[in-house]
C-alpha cells in the first residue's frame, strides 16, 4: 500500500510513496509519457503508443493521491532519507524495516501503518470538519435554542435506525414513543428528522424516507409531519425584520439568498418528493408510496411535488457511457448520448426548487425511496445555495459530513465494493453540481476545485474513513485516517484567491 510497483526494462521496480517527489503526464511525439521523478530527482519514465490520455490521468490521479496523503505522516527522518534508494535489495530491507514486508494482509498492514499517525490523543482539534459534531452544527443553526424543537437520544443505540446518527433533532411535541411507532411506517425506519434550521424565519428542511402507505393510501405516520409543520411556524415579527433588511442574512455576494418570494403568511409543509410521479406510484405496489396531502389539512397546510431525478441505476449507466468513450469525438456523442449533463442540470434545479421553499421561510420535507441517495443531494445542495456557511472549506466539510456521512449515505455500495448491481455516482454527481454553482459564482466559494477532485478521488481509493463505510453505526471503532486531517494540513492548496 505503501510502494508504487511497476515494470520497467523487464524488472519491477518497487518505488517507495515517501520518495516519489512529483507524477506527471506528457506528450513526447506520438506517444504518451509517465514521469516519475523521486525525491533524488531521479526521473523514471514510461511511454505508451497505445494508451490513452484518459488511462495515463486515471494513473496519474489515483497515485498522485497517494504521494500527497503520505506527506501528512510522522514518519522518522531516517526512514523517509533511506526510502530514496534504487537498488531492489535496499527496497526489501525497508519493507522490512517499516513491518510491511507481509502486504498480502490488507487488516495487519493497516494496524502497522498506524504508528505513522499521531495517536488520537495527541492530535489537535480539526479546524476543517473532521469528527464534525452534530451538536455543535445545530447550535450555530439556532434550533437549540428554539423550544419547538427538541433533541432526542430515541437512536442512542442505532435501535430506531442503523443508517441514521445516534442524535437527532424532532419536533418537541413528538414524544420518543410516536417516534418509534412512526419508523414502523417508513422504509429503512429513516423517520422525519431536521437537518438544517433557519433562525430568521424558523423554517426548517426535514428529511427521512418513503412512507409506506400502499396502494390503500392508509399512512398513519401523519402525525409526525403535521408536528413538523407545527414546530415550523414562524414568527410575524422575525418575517417582517427579514423583510426590512432583504440582504441581512446574504454573504458578500448575495449568491442566492436574496429571494422575491419573502412572505408573512401562515407556513406551507412544501413536500418535495426526489422521484417522479410514475416511481413513486409504482412503489405502491410493493407497500411504499408517498404522502397524502389531504391528510394534513389540504392545499393550504401542505403541497406535493415531484422533482422528477432519476435513480442510481440510471445516473450508473450514464457515467458508464461517459467513461466509454475512446476520443474526443465520441466523447461529445457519448456526452450528449448518456444525458449526463441533462441529469446535473435536474439536480440542481430540484435544490433551487427546495432553497425558494426554504427562503420564503415554507418548511420543506425532502425524501425519495430509501432517503439515503437523492435526499442527500437535494438537502446538501439547497443547503449550498441558502446559507453561505457551507460554502467555506470548514462548513462544505460540515455539510458533508453531516447530509452524506452521518445519514447514511451508503459509500461502501455506491463505491462498488459489494457488487456492481448496488454501484453508482451519487457523490460524483453531487459534487459535479457543487463545481458547476462554483463556476457560476466563484468569488462565493472559499475552496476550490482542487478540494472537488480530492474527495471524488478519496471516495473510490477506499483509504479514508469518511468514505469507507454505510453508516455512522458500522464506523463505530474505526480508527482510520480522516480526509480533513490531509486538508486541513494544507488549506492554502484548497483555498480559493478569489473569496
Amino acid at each position: 500500500h505503501r510502494f508504487l510497483h511497476v515494470a520497467h526494462t523487464l524488472d519491477v521496480q518497487s518505488v517507495p510513496h515517501a520518495s516519489i517527489l512529483s507524477v506527471e503526464v506528457i506528450q513526447r511525439d506520438d506517444a504518451l509519457v509517465l514521469v516519475i521523478t523521486t525525491r533524488s530527482y531521479k526521473a523514471i519514465t514510461f511511454s505508451s503508443r497505445s494508451a490513452t490520455n484518459r488511462d495515463w490521468s486515471w494513473c496519474r490521479s489515483e497515485w498522485q493521491w497517494r504521494v500527497d496523503e503520505d506527506r501528512f505522516y510522522a514518519r522518522p527522518v531516517a526512514v523517509v532519507e533511506e526510502a530514496v534508494v534504487d537498488e531492489a535489495d535496499e527496497d526489501t530491507e525497508l519493507l522490512s524495516r517499516l513491518g510491511l514486508n507481509d502486504l498480502d494482509d490488507r487488516a495487519l498492514r493497516r494496524n502497522r501503518l498506524k504508528r505513522f499517525i499521531e495517536p488520537r490523543e495527541a492530535r489537535a482539534p480539526s479546524t476543517i470538519g473532521a469528527d464534525v459534531d452534530l451538536s455543535a452544527e445545530f447550535a450555530r443553526q439556532g434550533v437549540a435554542t428554539d423550544s419547538r424543537w427538541r433533541f432526542t437520544d430515541a437512536n442512542a443505540n442505532y435501535e430506531l435506525c442503523a443508517t441514521y446518527p445516534p442524535l437527532l433533532i424532532v419536533p418537541a411535541a413528538l414524544s420518543d414513543a410516536r417516534l418509534k411507532e412512526g419508523s414502523r411506517w417508513r422504509s429503512k425506519r429513516r423517520v422525519p428528522t431536521l437537518t438544517w434550521y433557519d433562525r430568521a424565519t424558523g423554517a426548517a428542511l426535514i428529511r427521512a424516507s418513503q412512507p409506506k402507505s400502499g396502494l390503500s393510501g392508509a399512512h398513519v405516520d401523519d402525525a409526525a409531519l403535521l408536528h413538523v409543520r407545527a414546530a415550523a411556524a414562524r414568527s410575524r415579527g422575525a418575517v417582517a425584520a427579514r423583510l426590512d433588511d432583504p440582504c441581512g442574512f446574504d454573504d458578500e455576494d448575495g449568491f442566492a439568498n436574496c429571494s422575491p418570494y419573502k412572505s408573512t403568511t401562515a407556513p406551507i409543509l412544501r413536500i418535495c418528493d426526489c422521484r417522479s410521479i410514475v416511481a413513486a406510484n409504482a412503489n405502491k405496489l410493493v407497500g411504499k408510496g408517498h404522502e397524502t396531502t389531504a391528510k394534513l389539512g389540504g392545499s393550504r397546510a401542505a403541497t406535493l411535488e415531484f422533482l422528477d431525478l432519476e435513480n442510481f441505476h440510471v445516473i450508473r449507466n450514464a457515467k458508464k457511457r461517459l467513461s466509454e468513450a475512446s476520443s474526443l469525438e465520441d466523447y461529445y456523442r457519448a456526452l450528449h448520448e448518456s444525458r449526463w449533463p441533462v441529469y446535473v442540470q435536474s439536480l440542481i434545479s430540484a435544490a433551487k426548487v427546495v432553497a425558494d421553499h426554504l427562503d420564503r421561510g415554507d418548511p420543506c420535507f425532502v425524501h425519495c425511496s430509501d432517503g439515503w441517495d437523492r435526499t442527500p443531494q437535494v438537502c446538501a445542495l439547497a443547503q449550498l445555495i441558502v446559507d453561505p456557511y457551507y460554502r467555506t472549506l470548514r462548513g462544505f466539510a460540515v455539510l458533508i459530513e453531516k447530509d452524506f456521512c452521518a445519514f447514511g449515505h451508503p459509500f461502501s455500495m455506491r463505491s462498488g465494493s459489494k457488487g456492481e448491481g448496488e454501484s453508482g455516482p451519487v457523490f460524483e454527481q453531487f459534487l459535479e453540481c457543487v463545481q458547476s454553482l462554483r463556476r457560476g459564482a466563484p468569488s462565493s466559494f472559499e475552496f476550490t476545485e482542487s478540494l472537488l477532485a480530492l474527495l471524488k478521488d478519496a471516495v473510490y481509493s477506499r483509504f479514508f474513513g469518511n468514505f469507507l463505510r454505510d453508516s455512522d453505526a458500522e464506523r463505530c471503532g474505526d480508527d482510520a485516517v480522516s480526509l480533513w486531517r490531509v486538508v486541513e494540513s494544507d488549506v492554502g492548496r484548497f483555498s480559493s484567491p478569489v473569496y
